[in-house]
C-alpha cells in the first residue's frame, strides 16, 4: 500500500514536473518569438491616366509587406518576408498569401547564406556589363522562386543559385524543377576587380512546364568583367559569349566603357565589337555610345547617344538611341522632369517619345504625381510600354497620390 501510495505520488509529482518543463519551454518559446525582429509597411496609390494599357481610366491599389527575422543562439539569423496585395484596381485579393514576393533567408553575417524565394539570380546580380553588350544576356528574374546560396570569405564572394518550379508537368506534381544552374565569382586584385559569371543551359522539362516571366531564357552564357581607375578614369573591359540554345547559334561581345568626372560634369564613351552568327548577318560587328551628365544645385540634365545590336535574332540590326533628360528640384517639396527619346533600328521599328511632369511631397508619406507622356507604338516596347523614361511615367495623362507607410 505505502508502495503503490508513494508510485502514485513519484506519478503525480512526475506529471506536474512535465508540466513545469511545458510551461517553461512555451514560456521559452514565447520570449524568443517576442525577441524577434518584426516590420511591417505598405503603400497605396489612386490615380487616373487616359491612356496607358495597364491602368486606362481609374486605378487604386492597396499593399502591405511584412518581415520577420530572428537571431539564432549558433549565430546564425533565419528570417523573410511577404507582400500582401489586399486591393488591386478595385479587387480585393485572394486572402492567400501572394508568394510572388515571398522570401526566406537562414545568414551566417558576412560568410553568406541560404536564400529562397524572390531573389536574383546569381549570374546577372554579380555581371558588370561595358556598355550594350549583346551576348550578355544573362536570365532576370521574374516570378520565378530562385534557390539560391552565397559565400564570402575574404575579398572573394561566391554564389549559386536556380530558379525551381514545383509543378513540372509529370504525374508527380510535387516533385520540384531545377531549371537552370547559375554561377558567380567576383574578388579584388589591387587596384582591379573581377566577376565571373556563368549560366548553365535551361533544363527542357523545366522551360516547357513551368510558368515562366518574360526576362528568362534557356541560353548557356558565359562573361568576365574587369574594373579599375586609371588617371581619375573608370574603366571597365568585358566579354560575353551566348550559345543560343532554340536557334543553334553563337554571338560574342567584347566590350570597352570609361567614365571621367569633370567636377559636376561625367563623360562617358563605350565601344563594342560584336563577332557571331547574329553580327555575322547583317554585316556590321563595331558599335559605340557616349553620355554626358551634369548635376548641380539641385538641377541634372544628361544627353545620352548610342548604336548597338538590335535584339532580334532572326533578323538582327543596327539599333541607335537618343535620350535628353533633366530634373529640378526646387527644395520646397516639388520635383520637376522632362525628357525626349528617339529609336531608329531597322529590324524592331523606329519612333520618338517625351515627357514633362513633376511630384509635390505632401508630407508624412504621401505624394502627388502630374505627368504626360507621348510615345510611338511601333518601337516594339523600348518607347511604347507605360514606363517612358527615367522616371517610368504612364503613358498618356497621369494624375496620381501615392501614400507610404
Amino acid at each position: 500500500m505505502l508502495g503503490k501510495l508513494a508510485f502514485s505520488g513519484m506519478q503525480h509529482e512526475g506529471h506536474f514536473m512535465k508540466r513545469i518543463l511545458l510551461a517553461s519551454a512555451a514560456l521559452t518559446a514565447f520570449a524568443g518569438a517576442a525577441a524577434a525582429e518584426i516590420s511591417f509597411n505598405g503603400d497605396a496609390r489612386l490615380g487616373y491616366n487616359d491612356t496607358a494599357i495597364e491602368n486606362d481610366g481609374f486605378y487604386w491599389r492597396l499593399r502591405m509587406n511584412i518581415a520577420a527575422s530572428q537571431e539564432l543562439d549558433n549565430g546564425l539569423t533565419f528570417g523573410g518576408s511577404v507582400r500582401f496585395d489586399l486591393i488591386d484596381n478595385g479587387y480585393i485579393s485572394d486572402p492567400a498569401l501572394d508568394t510572388n514576393n515571398l522570401k526566406l533567408f537562414l545568414e551566417a553575417g558576412e560568410l553568406g547564406g541560404l536564400y529562397f524565394g524572390d531573389y536574383e539570380f546569381s549570374a546577372v546580380d554579380a555581371w558588370k556589363a561595358a556598355g550594350p553588350m549583346f551576348a550578355d544576356g544573362f536570365s532576370e528574374q521574374d516570378g520565378e522562386k530562385t534557390l539560391r546560396g552565397d559565400i564570402n570569405y575574404g575579398n572573394v564572394a561566391v554564389s549559386v543559385s536556380t530558379p525551381i518550379s514545383s509543378t513540372t508537368g509529370n504525374d508527380n506534381a510535387s516533385e520540384s524543377q531545377l531549371g537552370q544552374w547559375n554561377f558567380a565569382a567576383s574578388t579584388t586584385f589591387g587596384a582591379f576587380d573581377v566577376v565571373f559569371a556563368y549560366q548553365g543551359e535551361g533544363d527542357d522539362d523545366y522551360f516547357a512546364e513551368a510558368a515562366l516571366g518574360d526576362d528568362i531564357n534557356p541560353n548557356e552564357i558565359i562573361g568576365l568583367s574587369v574594373g579599375t581607375t586609371f588617371a581619375g578614369a573608370s574603366v571597365r573591359l568585358a566579354y560575353a559569349t551566348t550559345d543560343y540554345k532554340v536557334a543553334g547559334t553563337t554571338q560574342s561581345s567584347l566590350g570597352l566603357t570609361a567614365t571621367y568626372p569633370l567636377g559636376p560634369v561625367a563623360l562617358t564613351g563605350w565601344v563594342i565589337f560584336e563577332d557571331g552568327d547574329v553580327s555575322d548577318a547583317m554585316d556590321e560587328d563595331l558599335f559605340y555610345g557616349a553620355r554626358v551628365a551634369y548635376a548641380a544645385n539641385g538641377f541634372s540634365i544628361s544627353a545620352d547617344y548610342g548604336e548597338r545590336l538590335a535584339n532580334n535574332l532572326s533578323i538582327g540590326g543596327r539599333d541607335a538611341r537618343l535620350a535628353v533628360e533633366g530634373g529640378y528640384d526646387l527644395g520646397n517639396g516639388i520635383n520637376l522632369k522632362a525628357g525626349y527619346l528617339s529609336r531608329d533600328s531597322w529590324s524592331i521599328g523606329s519612333g520618338e517619345a517625351y515627357y514633362v511632369g513633376g511630384t509635390y511631397d505632401l508630407g508624412a508619406g504621401a505624394t502627388l504625381l502630374v505627368s504626360y507622356a507621348d510615345a510611338d507604338d511601333t518601337s516594339a516596347g523600348y518607347l511604347s510600354d507605360d514606363e517612358v523614361g527615367a522616371p517610368a511615367y504612364q503613358n498618356g495623362a497621369t494624375i496620381e497620390v501615392s501614400f507610404k507607410f
